[in-house]
């Protein structure tokens, strides 16, 4: 991305070649001079950042060094608690009955105590209910490489930041691809971790059985600097899983030459996808290939569905999706004018039975299962992260192989089932189509197997510049 990784800046502050302070300063420069362009930020707390990054400053004064993250300046979406910022959700009704904590999330107190830089909250599509993110009551952010296309959503804001060079780090939430899908379309690696590993107090989510906060980074190593830096066991979330902090950043160089890699040529192959988003993905196969790896076709041998096969899951995790936004949005539902027709229509299907929500759930065992038998062969599962490259505005509806196709449906075609399953996955960029957009690739792993992502997702960084 032509700029510092967080390590590099790390070193850079502890060298004091760069100021903090300064930094910070310059960030706020560049979201002056860039934001009305990309609506990347929403709420900017200038006040409170530069204190922190007075601080930050002090402390590396004194050598005082918390963690990689102090002095890195960060992007909160605009659904992730912060005592210093409303939440509005980008929805009319949130904007008008904001939520105001009275507390940090968890994530973002850690972030404050490990010393990073919080400059304010993101953009996000409304609701955290969108892959295109082009639906937001204050204007939706745009990709930094088009400023006509869309960002992906719902963490749009997030990743426009980060592409743009407004922030070093970002932060945002998924539940059907919403860290992954604006990673993929604005260059950036972003991952999903596994369900539970960090926790989601202070969140003011979609799906209570399915969200994950993630980050969104210009590199590998960078999100892995940002998940060492957030996950671990929180008492404050009931779905926290009982597990110690783990450093991502110690697997980076293990290297990958003998592991397996599970890959579901037909979806690639035989069902919809833009070609240039194929070429790019085979690219990555044989790159993966020259490197040691043991690709293994999972549908060839039966292990995993088409895509068209996985269909009843994919509307089971929708079911659970919209179920737990009816529970969790019923005031605003008493104003429907006040929410987006989408995002509306989607709350409404919630509104279902104890059996049916019990059968959806019977469903996201079966997936687990599914993907159970191919992580018996395989550390990782391949696939491209999106259908196709970022498309306009507004758009509906892209092309792929002569279909057209919703874009909702496509830009998370193959980003739901980590979200559905619990399982790790992440997005890093592969590529750029005829038109500059950038195309995304995306590993998932068995849970609790982040390391494994990170460890393949690295090596393939390093060694795709020299085929691309």
């Amino acid at each position: 991305m032509g700029r510092y990784t967080i390590q590099e800046l790390s070193a850079l502050f502890r060298e004091k070649k760069i100021s903090p302070l300064e930094h910070t300063k310059e960030a706020f420069r560049r979201i002056e001079a860039e934001n009305s362009r990309l609506h990347a930020f929403i709420y900017l707390n200038e006040e409170s950042a530069i204190e922190q990054a007075r601080q930050a400053e002090k402390n590396f004064m004194e050598g005082i060094v918390k963690s990689p993250l102090q002095g890195i300046t960060v992007g909160i979406k605009d659904l992730i608690w912060t005592k210093d910022a409303p939440v509005t959700m980008e929805c009319e009704y949130y904007y008008e009955h904001p939520l105001c904590p009275q507390c940090d999330s968890t994530v973002a107190g850690l972030l404050k105590e490990q010393g990073a830089v919080i400059l304010g909250k993101t953009n996000t599509h409304a609701l955290g209910m969108g892959s295109t993110g082009d639906v937001s009551w204050s204007g939706c952010a745009r990709n930094p490489h088009d400023i006509s296309k869309v960002t992906g959503g719902s963490s749009s804001g997030s990743a426009a930041a980060v592409a743009a060079g407004l922030c070093d780090l970002a932060f945002g939430h998924d539940s059907g691809g919403s860290v992954r899908i604006p990673s993929a379309h604005c260059g950036l690696t972003g991952i999903k971790p596994t369900f539970g590993r960090v926790s989601k107090f202070g969140l003011s989510g979609l799906g209570l059985s399915c969200d994950c906060i993630g980050p969104l980074a210009g590199s590998v190593e960078d999100c892995a600097v940002a998940l060492s830096g957030i996950n671990g066991y929180d008492p404050k979330d009931e779905y926290s899983l009982k597990l110690q902090k783990e450093d991502y950043t110690a697997y980076l160089d293990e290297g990958i030459s003998g592991m397996t890699v599970a890959v579901p040529m037909a979806w690639i192959m035989e069902e919809p996808l833009q070609e240039e988003v194929r070429t790019a993905v085979l690219r990555v196969i044989e790159v993966l290939k020259s490197l040691g790896v043991k690709i293994v076709d999972v549908s060839a041998n039966g292990l995993m569905p088409t895509r068209e096969g996985l269909a009843v899951y994919r509307a089971a995790h929708q079911t659970i999706l919209s179920s737990d936004g009816f529970f969790l949005h019923q005031e605003a539902l008493k104003q429907p004018e006040k929410l987006p027709k989408q995002a509306l229509d989607r709350l409404l299907a919630g509104n279902i039975s104890a059996l049916e929500r019990n059968q959806a759930y019977s469903l996201r065992n079966h997936l687990r299962q599914i993907f159970n038998g191919v992580f018996e062969i395989a550390d990782v599962f391949l696939t491209p992260t999106l259908t196709g490259t970022a498309c306009g505005i507004g758009d509906q509806e892209i092309a792929a192989d002569g279909k057209m196709i919703s874009v909702y449906a496509a830009y998370s075609e193959f980003t739901w089932q980590a979200s559905f399953a619990g399982l790790p996955a992440m997005s890093l960029p592969c590529g750029k189509d005829s038109q500059g957009l950038p195309i995304g690739v995306m590993f998932t792993a068995d849970s609790l197997e982040e390391k494994e992502i990170f460890r393949i997702g690295y090596a393939l960084e390093k060694a795709l510049p020299i085929h691309m």
